[in-house]
């Protein structure tokens, strides 16, 4: 469930950030380069995902991989 929030979070977000990144600062009252370091520790993190879940993909075939992904993601 983690995983899939984050994945959630990080895929729709991804193209928004920039536009609200001033509403985020102030809000949380933060500077740019705390907005950087959580920006970038987020796409490193959704970066890492994809490769795990890519290579495992491969081993055990997309197809089973995407949908136990699915069944895990609705179950939990």
């Amino acid at each position: 469930m983690v995983y899939a929030s984050f994945y959630l979070f990080q895929y729709v977000g991804r193209f928004h950030l920039s536009q609200v990144a001033a509403l985020v600062m102030q809000d949380l009252a933060i500077d740019h380069h705390t907005l950087g370091w959580i920006t970038a520790l987020l796409y490193w993190g959704f970066m890492a995902g994809d490769l795990v879940h890519g290579r495992l993909g491969e081993i055990y075939g997309l197809r089973l991989w995407v949908l136990l992904g699915a069944l895990l993601t609705t179950g939990v």
